[in-house]
């Protein structure tokens, strides 16, 4: 077995902690994350010292160890990690104490009601694009090996999902909250925008409706990345001037862009 400094590691822990990450992660590096991520953001805004922190209720994250490592380690943001406290905390079970009930189905706004799945469809898509590409080619998406498939991940987060994406859903929260609120904290059929939640009346799963821009039919044409663009305009270009020479009117424009984004679509139909 080689050692340790051949393999590029400066101590046998290094091996160990490397080994057990390929299937475990030490929640206090997710707390670290967190904490430093979070502050780097705010930097020299007006909330650079008095931002909150949330976190959803995983339950590691809330442990005992957990919160005394956040109290040793950042005293000065213990205070600012929100949870259930002081009075409030006597209005929930035990198990929700100075922890958090976890997040409403209704409130995945932004990446988990459809920022995921953009990013999803855009690795496939990406695939498929650039299955024209020579295996070689640097630009190619694939997903055959786990490093590959980490390749592909982040340069398909260049482009999906897009700000407007975001933007447009988050916006949408406060209508999301009343319903809520109306609904009296029970599930809101038509917002619960994950599958395989429980029903409010406990007769077992409630199988939400996809909201109408998540359905197949819906779907914006695909942002493409830059390296998948000469397979774009290899597939496109043809179609394009073939158009163009039969389009002699104003709308020759409108009509390209949407041709672009209809072969997007059966692209995506492709890689599903």
């Amino acid at each position: 077995m080689a050692s340790y400094r051949a393999q590029g590691f400066t101590s046998y822990r290094e091996v160990v902690k490397a080994e057990v990450h390929k299937k475990y992660c030490d929640v206090r590096e997710l707390i670290d994350h967190v904490i430093s991520e979070s502050t780097e953001a705010y930097r020299g805004t007006a909330r650079e010292n008095d931002f909150f922190i949330y976190h959803d209720a995983r339950k590691q994250f809330w442990e005992v160890g957990a919160k005394e490592y956040i109290r040793i380690k950042y005293p000065e943001m213990e205070r600012r990690i929100l949870r259930i406290t002081g009075e409030f905390a006597t209005e929930v079970v035990k198990r929700y104490k100075d922890s958090v009930v976890g997040d409403s189905p209704e409130m995945a706004r932004a990446l988990d009601s459809y920022g995921f799945a953009d990013l999803e469809l855009s690795m496939l898509f990406h695939v498929s694009l650039t299955s024209v590409y020579p295996d070689n080619d640097p630009r190619k998406f694939k997903m055959n090996t786990p490093s590959e498939v980490w390749r592909t991940m982040t340069r398909c987060w260049e482009v999906e999902p897009t700000s407007e994406r975001v933007i447009a859903d988050i916006e949408d929260w406060p209508r999301v909250l009343r319903a809520i609120r109306d609904a009296e904290g029970t599930i809101v059929l038509g917002e619960a925008l994950r599958n395989r939640w429980q029903r409010s009346d406990g007769k077992g799963e409630l199988k939400s409706k996809f909201r109408s821009r998540q359905r197949k039919s819906t779907l914006h044409g695909r942002p493409v990345h830059p390296d998948g663009q000469e397979a774009f305009d290899r597939l496109t270009q043809p179609r394009i001037d073939a158009l163009r020479a039969v389009v002699h009117t104003g709308t020759a424009v409108e009509n390209t862009i949407a041709l672009r984004q209809e072969i997007t679509m059966e692209i995506q139909d492709y890689s599903d």
